[in-house]
């Protein structure tokens, strides 16, 4: 399909800038003056829109013990639209890495806040689901909606566009007056949270509730 001549779909959105913040995230461990005591891997796998396949082989068939895999942390997506004064968290409720989360954001002076549009199936559709399925506590934050420089409803009003406008079409392209302090902001907090587990001895604590657990005991015992 073509969008006024022009039929090449760049993703920007959806997921370049989430691979920009991966990339920045990387970097910046690497410029720490002192290794992280855990090992880290960046990763971006492909074919999420093909039932996640790449998380799912990754999870499945993982380069090094599976037992020894702490977390995952997933990027899907970056905010474009300015700071918030809130962020979003996709599934709450499978460990204690809610609460890891809940600190970082805290620290900015920010709040944590549950999906907002659950009916939307986010939290099924995102690699770190693959992750959970295999036994690994995972944590996957998305950009609040209470915009500090825009009115109420600011935020909803934004991804109800971008859905209806530019998700999974070739009119998904960087766009005049695209603001990334948020995504800035949004990349401190999955720092400090990634920074503090790779630098713990302790483990995320399974909730008794997730129905991933099981698969979280059995992985964590080598059965």
């Amino acid at each position: 399909a073509k969008a006024d001549g022009d039929g090449f779909y760049n993703g920007a959105a959806d997921n370049a800038v989430g691979v920009s913040g991966l990339l920045e995230l990387a970097r910046a461990f690497g410029g720490e003056r002192k290794a992280p005591a855990r090992s880290v891997v960046f990763m971006s796998p492909m074919s999420e829109e093909q039932c996640l396949l790449g998380a799912r082989h990754y999870a499945r068939n993982p380069p090094w013990p599976a037992r020894g895999v702490v977390a995952n942390i997933n990027i899907d997506g970056m905010n474009t639209w300015g700071r918030t004064r809130d962020v979003r968290q996709i599934g709450q409720g499978h460990s204690s890495l809610d609460r890891d989360l809940e600190r970082a954001v805290r620290a900015q002076g920010r709040r944590g806040l549950s999906d907002a549009n659950p009916e939307r199936g986010m939290f099924y559709r995102s690699d770190h689901f693959e992750f959970l399925r295999a036994g690994v506590p995972a944590l996957y934050m998305k950009a609040g909606d209470d915009y500090a420089d825009h009115p109420p409803g600011y935020g909803q009003q934004k991804v109800t566009e971008y859905i209806d406008r530019d998700y999974h079409k070739p009119s998904d392209e960087v766009k005049e007056g695209w603001d990334l302090r948020g995504a800035a902001e949004d990349l401190g907090v999955l720092h400090a949270v990634g920074w503090g587990l790779a630098n713990s001895g302790a483990w995320p604590r399974w909730s008794r509730s997730s129905e991933f657990r099981e698969a979280g005991l059995r992985r964590r015992s080598g059965r």
